[in-house]
């Protein structure tokens, strides 16, 4: 039996908003994975509404603590909460807790992912804040995942990308239409043989 790779993991800081929806809109409602979204901005649940609300044909909704992750969804992390995976495959919601910064929270989604679902991860990391999601990438990549982070020509702060580049050499450097094409590939052709099982909760 094969295992896909069939979760991905987006980080994404406040600036990389518009690439965030391209993204989103370009992914075909086929994509044969699910879909985990931590944005990293000082947005409000009716912002995020307005700016993600019609984002192509993959559904978008608030994920649950408990909800099972099931593909050809997208999974958003409400406003100041963490969006994990716990142990049993599940998604998990906490609270961002008083004095710890809201870049963390995309380092905690990669980090959960890979030491539940390893192989099966790719983790994307749009423009960001200097040092967010680099640890949480290079945990993906030990646990056989692949890491994608965006073209820093085509961000609109250069350094923020070019940091876990400099810092984690990930499998893919590409821009947004690229990164499209990519999900697309990996999703559907990067596999490897196991006894395990492929459902989408471990």
């Amino acid at each position: 039996m094969s295992i896909p790779r069939d979760i991905i993991v987006i980080g994404a800081a406040e600036g990389s908003l518009p690439f965030l929806q391209r993204l989103l809109t370009d992914l075909p409602a086929s994509l044969p994975a699910a879909v985990l979204v931590v944005l990293h901005a000082p947005l409000d649940a009716l912002q995020l509404d307005l700016m993600l609300g019609d984002t192509g044909a993959l559904p978008l909704v608030y994920a649950r603590e408990c909800q099972a992750i099931r593909h050809g969804q997208v999974y958003l992390a409400a406003p100041d909460t963490e969006l994990v995976i716990r142990p049993s495959g599940v998604l998990g919601i906490d609270p961002i807790p008083l004095g710890r910064e809201r870049r963390s929270a995309i380092d905690r989604l990669f980090l959960s992912a890979a030491d539940v679902l390893g192989f099966r991860v790719i983790a994307v990391l749009l423009s960001r804040y200097d040092g967010a999601g680099t640890q949480g990438l290079h945990a993906v990549e030990r646990a056989d995942g692949i890491g994608i982070v965006q073209e820093p020509a085509e961000a609109p702060v250069p350094e923020m990308p070019e940091h876990a580049i400099k810092n984690d050499k990930p499998h893919y450097v590409a821009p947004i239409d690229g990164i499209v094409m990519l999900l697309n590939l990996l999703t559907r052709d990067d596999k490897r043989s196991s006894t395990a099982s492929s459902s989408i909760n471990a």
